[in-house]
């Protein structure tokens, strides 16, 4: 009898972030990236982020400010 493993592996993050202190960065994964994607500094995406829509890289209070391209 043959043994059979079934794996779910989650995609791998691809992203740009463009300057070091930027605390978003924009998706480039086809088709974005689902539920559950895990990011190589221990982020986990907790719903789904289409192709090309930004995702925040740290906790970001209400009324906080986004960095994008080193700036507000």
């Amino acid at each position: 009898m043959a043994n059979i493993e079934i794996r779910q592996e989650t995609p791998t993050a691809f992203y740009i972030k463009v300057h070091d202190t930027d605390n978003v960065a924009i998706i480039v994964n086809d088709n974005g990236l689902k539920a559950g994607t895990r990011f190589p500094d221990g982020l986990e995406l907790i719903e789904h982020i289409p192709q090309g829509h930004k995702v925040a890289l740290l906790d970001i209070p209400a009324n906080g400010e986004i960095i994008r391209y080193g700036e507000v």
